[in-house]
């Protein structure tokens, strides 16, 4: 007869191993609906068509469930946060609804960097959000002391921080006006007719001699 020690023992292994279990059901579903509405919104980019309502609302759905079904994954909360962007931009949204699905976004992201403090991208999102809004705060300027200092390098990311970077530059002390700086001649040694695109569309002050564009 088994001993009460190690009926014990044996009952903690499989509690265990249903946990293990579960724990890894809830992440497999939430990839796949993350994985859905993600390839979704990449045939939108190829089409080079804006998205309806419904299509949004349809991705929405989905990375709604995948963040019910794994909370603690800073993905789920990172996408939510990103299609806020998209469905705050639809020309028939009235500023009061912009304005509340920014925040949501906005509460969103933080949740994400909370959980993955190391991400470039979240930290990029949060300033998009920030700029949105019109915050040029002290939160907007942390995080793009983050965003540039964790890299990577990619283009777009720093096209990206370029782009919310001028749109705030009259509102940045010269310490971050000086990540700015960075931020373009990293981008002109990646990709120098995207970061001209940027600095032409925000007329960016990369024209004065104390930020080179060359």
């Amino acid at each position: 007869m088994e001993s009460p020690a190690k009926k014990y023992l044996l009952w903690i292994i499989v509690a265990f191993l249903l946990f293990v279990l579960i724990s890894a059901a809830r992440f497999g579903v939430a990839e796949l609906f993350s994985l859905s509405a993600n390839r979704t919104i990449e045939s939108w980019k190829s089409a080079k068509l804006p998205p309806s309502a419904m299509q949004i609302e349809s991705v929405a759905r989905q990375f709604e469930s995948a963040r019910f079904f794994d909370a603690a994954n800073p993905a789920s909360h990172e996408n939510l946060a990103r299609l806020s962007l998209v469905r705050a931009g639809l020309p028939a949204v009235l500023p009061a609804a912009k304005r509340l699905l920014l925040l949501a976004g906005l509460a969103q992201i933080r949740s994400a960097i909370r959980l993955r403090p190391v991400s470039p991208y979240s930290w990029s999102i949060l300033l998009r959000l920030k700029r949105e809004l019109g915050e040029f705060d002290a939160e907007f300027r942390f995080a793009l002391q983050r965003a540039v200092e964790l890299g990577p390098w990619e283009p777009e990311l720093l096209a990206a921080l370029a782009g919310v970077g001028l749109s705030a530059w009259d509102a940045l002390p010269a310490a971050e006006q000086a990540l700015i700086q960075q931020v373009f001649v990293r981008g002109m040694e990646r990709q120098d007719k995207l970061m001209r695109d940027v600095a032409q569309a925000h007329r960016s002050p990369c024209a004065e001699p104390r930020v080179s564009c060359q």
